[in-house]
């Protein structure tokens, strides 16, 4: 559902959490290969080091080898012997790397890591490294062309055409639901999730039986992105510190005194589609994004989108009003991202801006103020006494995941591979390769990154992604290893203060139940009216913060969006919501 869209929006959020600033920038320390450690055995792996096949069988496949409860879900993750195969056949994945400039010559032959996880595992995997850019389109041209590797990383989110259940009715991809006996420490993290964050409808598309593709999981809940302020500012006028404030009164009252107070600075800086991430402006109960109707939530037992409510219009008046008491940087219409936005938060612009823990000590260090010190501010609320109800939720699944074709010659071989990728060892050998290589322990016997990473031109969160770990794969996804550093500790604590707010004063009950799924029909009709509609809201939303289009406009807005179709998409999610509240679905 809404493929292009919720690509786009997996996208920012990987790139905010993980590509920032963080870390040290140094120049380039050399290739990975050079810096290689060598392999590591199974004894190394705290697997079984058995060094003969399974009895007439070349393989160590999990299927009937693990308890499971009533339900046929396993009761605790798996431990692989290793090797896992002995064969030499290979299995092909396509894939894609953020930042490929930085890869060996020989890819991920040539990184530890990598290499020799297919040593331990005795799987040959041959990596096809595709450009982002150009990802969707090869993909298209090899489905046409019926040229698909064996396993795709993120054909969920890219591919066109087809629904996903259309995509396994035609045996394009594997219905993962078919092959479960051989995914123990998959199945058990969905299963295990699914009681705290409704983790079983997130990953499974359209039905409970009907897995199109793994899902990333974060190897602890996150809420990834949040404003921040500068707290030297706050310092220096004697306003406290950034967490001492709770309310958007008191909130607007600081970027009152900051504008007053420091020449030449704009307080609030926001992204040209107003809110990157849907959470900081949730004291509304909806955000206030600009790049579609795309997010619902039920009141009262009425379902709403963003942008269509009272709610969004008392959101709206407000930003108007703090844009036209100067208070917000005019220039937020070409703010797309943090890089954008470098010249103002480098330049003593601007007090407030939302990004990411990891890309805290690089805006400090490449600000022009020597004192600059950013730090986070609490999740803010109307009143000291309010309770958010939506999406305050700390995200479990880390997004794009890995499809196997049906073409693939030996899913199980496959479906064990990525499932090896989930257990607990090879989870941390994907985030973290061998020891010595790219990592050391510190006097404490903490994990902590080597010079090669630290000063790494690319900074941490890019690295890492390049080296290790690439959550455009399946598995598990260590997204704290980014902090694992001298200094570290300070932006990893950063978290908390937006975790604070989830723990004490959320309840969720406006969140539109995850288990609802629309049938194919229903889901293309809606992509339909989407693409008119969404158009005119992105073109139109945006114009009430700067006055270009006035606040007495705002009915004959919704009327326009009312006859573009918004009450017909209402109406289809109505529908769905009712059915599921009367036990119908």
């Amino acid at each position: 559902m809404k493929r292009a869209l919720i690509l786009l929006l997996a996208l920012m959020f990987v790139l905010a959490l993980f590509a920032g600033c963080g870390g040290n920038k140094a120049e380039k320390t050399g290739s990975a290969a050079a810096e290689s450690g060598g392999a590591v055995s199974a004894t190394d792996s705290g697997a079984s080091a058995s060094a003969e096949p399974e009895e007439n069988s070349p393989y160590r496949f999990a299927a009937g080898k693990y308890e499971k409860d009533a339900e046929g879900w396993p009761l605790e993750k798996y431990v692989y012997e290793l090797p896992i195969c002995t064969t030499d056949e290979v299995l092909t994945n396509m894939t894609t790397n953020f930042t490929p400039q930085y890869l060996p010559e020989d890819n991920y032959k040539g990184i530890p890591t990598y290499a020799d996880a297919i040593k331990m595992t005795g799987v040959n995997v041959e990596y096809n490294i595709i450009s982002l850019s150009t990802y969707s389109d090869t993909l298209s041209v090899n489905e046409a062309a019926g040229n698909l590797d064996d396993i795709i990383a993120g054909y969920r989110a890219f591919h066109k055409g087809s629904t996903l259940s259309q995509a396994v009715e035609d045996e394009i991809v594997v219905n993962l639901y078919d092959y479960r006996e051989y995914l123990p420490n998959y199945c058990w993290y969905v299963r295990h999730y699914s009681y705290d964050d409704n983790m079983m409808a997130a990953v499974n598309n359209p039905s409970e039986t009907v897995w199109a593709g793994f899902s990333d999981f974060y190897s602890e809940p996150v809420s990834a992105t949040g404003y921040f302020i500068r707290e030297d500012f706050l310092e220096k006028l004697g306003l406290g510190k950034a967490t001492d404030f709770w309310t958007f009164d008191e909130f607007h009252d600081i970027l009152t005194a900051i504008k007053t107070n420091i020449e030449g600075t704009f307080p609030l800086l926001l992204f040209a589609n107003i809110d990157g991430q849907p959470y900081n402006w949730n004291a509304y109960n909806t955000s206030p994004y600009s790049g579609g109707i795309i997010y619902n939530r039920v009141i009262d037992g009425k379902v709403y989108f963003n942008g269509t409510t009272q709610d969004d219009l008392e959101l709206m008046t407000l930003l108007h009003n703090w844009y036209a008491e100067g208070l917000v940087d005019p220039n937020f219409g070409s703010y797309t991202d943090t890089n954008s936005e470098s010249e103002a938060l480098t330049n003593d612009r601007v007090a407030t801006a939302m990004f990411n823990p990891s890309e805290v000590s690089g805006w400090e260090a490449a600000s022009v103020n020597p004192n600059c010190r950013w730090q986070p501010i609490n999740r803010l609320r109307k009143s000291t006494n309010d309770i958010i109800h939506w999406n305050l939720n700390r995200d479990l699944n880390g997004g794009a995941g890995s499809s196997i074709m049906a073409s693939c010659e030996n899913i199980e071989l496959a479906c064990t591979w990525i499932d090896w990728c989930y257990s607990d060892f090879g989870a941390e050998w994907m985030n973290w390769g061998p020891e010595g290589w790219g990592w050391e322990y510190d006097e404490n016997g903490r994990k902590v990154w080597k010079d090669m990473v630290l000063n790494s031109e690319a900074g941490v969160g890019w690295i890492t992604m390049c080296w290790f770990f690439n959550p455009m794969d399946a598995g598990i996804n260590d997204w704290t290893r980014n902090y694992y550093y001298p200094g570290g500790e300070r932006f990893l604590a950063m978290f908390d203060v937006w975790n604070y707010a989830t723990e004490n004063y959320y309840d969720g009950a406006y969140n539109y139940p995850a288990k609802i799924k629309l049938s194919d029909e229903d889901n293309a009709e809606v992509s339909s009216i989407r693409t008119d509609l969404n158009t005119y809201f992105s073109e139109n939303y945006v114009m009430f913060v700067d006055g270009s289009k006035p606040l007495s406009d705002w009915d004959s807005f919704q009327a326009d969006l009312n006859n573009l179709g918004y009450t017909r998409i209402q109406e289809i999610y109505q529908q769905y919501y009712d059915d599921y509240m009367a036990g119908k679905a």
